[in-house]
């Protein structure tokens, strides 16, 4: 699963490191360097929906109800133990609503 971060909350100046080797702040600054140019997302924008399907029974064959992102297409399948859709896509990230949710 993704974290999100605020990157530009990292503490991580120079003048705050005491009695370490060179390549110690080399490694610091390579992964400053690293996360400020990895491109950001806006998590607010991605937002999806659970389109549930109930399941039931098909002839003589029984279909558990499962659940779809309209995202990314990801299915799973909802059992008694885990009876309500996430409120996130594990797949691809999104913040999830049912269909049926206002």
């Amino acid at each position: 699963m993704s974290r999100y971060i605020d990157a530009d909350t990292i503490d991580y100046r120079n003048d705050k490191l005491h009695d370490v080797s060179d390549d110690f702040i080399k490694g610091i600054e390579y992964v400053n360097d690293c996360i400020n140019n990895t491109p950001s997302i806006d998590i607010e924008s991605k937002q999806g929906e659970w389109i549930v399907d109930e399941g039931g029974w098909k002839g003589l064959d029984y279909y558990p109800p499962k659940c779809k992102c309209n995202q990314c297409g990801y299915e799973e399948e909802l059992y008694i133990i885990h009876a309500k859709p996430t409120n996130f896509c594990p797949n691809c990230g999104c913040q999830m609503k049912v269909a049926d949710d206002e």
